[in-house]
């Protein structure tokens, strides 16, 4: 049987998982496309753990498909990111698995520059992901993000960020897109652990702000 031990990382906002549902679902579709066994109902113990402890932190559930351990940590700020475009090339990471040697080594590579991120791109020059975040920019009145079938993860927070899009009747496009297309663009990063985070600067150069993602960010998490 394949091994791999597939993980989530939930949020715990205010006592309470805003996302806790979508990571559960997100876990047993992994769990079915990797071969391993359904995981058991994790909901009740979640909650119970989310309820015990400080109201602002991180749980991370990891299913080997014979135990599912739980591990917490404190909430990081939601503070502007500093990107870097790293050499390593991207390979497609469409469940959440515990084997991220390539983002350990992006990461590193982007840190040597200066960078909190690396921005990750195919073979062909593609953009994908960074090592924690899904990626949005602005193009005009146009949300961009990478094609979902160049394998990236399925983002909980990019189908949140979406979902508020589609609200407003923003136009989203998903593609196949080269570096130089973010050049002098809004862009943020998003997931369900610190919401949407404004890029500070890519490649050392100021990336600009949009009023768009900042009412998307301040709607990001649902009322409790």
């Amino acid at each position: 049987m394949n091994t791999v031990a597939l993980f989530e990382t939930m949020r715990v906002r205010r006592g309470a998982l805003p996302f806790l549902e979508r990571h559960l679902r997100r876990l047993r579709a992994a769990a079915e496309q990797v071969g391993l066994p359904e995981p058991p109902p994790l909901s009740q113990d979640a909650v119970a753990r989310a309820r015990t402890g400080a109201p602002e932190r991180v749980l991370r559930v990891v299913w080997d498909g014979e135990r599912a351990t739980w591990e917490e940590r404190e909430a990081r700020s939601e503070a502007p990111l500093k990107v870097a475009t790293t050499s390593e090339p991207y390979a497609a990471y469409p469940v959440k698995s515990v084997a991220r040697d390539l983002f350990e080594r992006a990461t590193a590579e982007a840190q040597r520059r200066g960078a909190d991120e690396p921005l990750l791109l195919t073979r062909h020059g593609d953009v994908a992901e960074t090592a924690r975040f899904a990626l949005v920019w602005m193009d005009g009145n146009v949300l961009k993000v990478p094609d979902p079938a160049l394998g990236v993860l399925p983002s909980v927070g990019l189908a949140r960020l979406l979902e508020l899009a589609a609200a407003r009747r923003w136009a989203v496009l998903a593609g196949r897109h080269r570096r130089t297309a973010l050049d002098g663009r809004p862009a943020v990063l998003v997931n369900a652990i610190r919401g949407v985070v404004p890029v500070a600067t890519l490649d050392g150069v100021q990336v600009p702000v949009a009023p768009a993602f900042t009412e998307l960010g301040a709607e990001f998490w649902p009322a409790a």
